[in-house]
């Protein structure tokens, strides 16, 4: 779970490749559901909100915020921005409704992504039960997943920096303590 999934979370190789990084929230989920609250509140899905608990769907909610953030400009988040109040953001996101989105500049595929991702029920959110239905959205129909590897890039620690892990051996705890 990387739990800090937004713009700044993301970068773009010389290549053109975009890479998830910064992991100083990531955990490994071992059990069912994790309860620590941490990361921007602009980007908290409702269950974090009422601390019922999360499991991978919050980086889910997150990256429909970051299309959001992405597509309209940062001062559109449907939640509020950095001058709001946490408690209105809070407000904002647990009486969100998908079907009340309104963006200006996306496109309707972008849309239909986002709002796939921005459902308050985590299990309804596009990927939950496979991350192959996200890859499969309409958006990435010209896009090519190029790499099942996961680049760790921890500024503090020049060994792990170097290091690449396969995502679906990631067992270290070093690298993702578990709860």
């Amino acid at each position: 779970v990387h739990r800090f999934v937004q713009p700044s979370s993301f970068m773009l190789t010389s290549e053109g490749t975009i890479k998830l990084c910064d992991l100083r929230y990531s955990r490994l989920l071992t059990g069912s559901r994790i309860f620590t609250i941490c990361g921007d509140p602009l980007y908290f899905p409702p269950e974090v909100v009422s601390q019922t608990g999360y499991d991978h769907s919050i980086d889910l909610w997150a990256l429909g915020c970051t299309l959001i953030d992405l597509l309209e400009g940062e001062n559109n988040n449907p939640f509020g921005n950095s001058d709001t109040n946490e408690t209105e953001v809070f407000k904002q996101v647990t009486s969100f409704s998908p079907s009340k989105l309104s963006l200006k500049r996306a496109e309707d595929k972008d849309v239909d992504l986002i709002k796939a991702l921005l459902q308050p029920q985590p299990q309804e959110r596009l990927g939950y039960l496979d991350h192959k239905d996200l890859l499969n959205h309409n958006l990435f129909k010209n896009c090519t997943l190029t790499s099942a590897k996961l680049d760790i890039d921890i500024h503090q620690d020049e060994a792990v920096r170097k290091q690449v892990l396969d995502v679906s051996e990631a067992t270290n705890d070093k690298l993702f303590p578990k709860f």
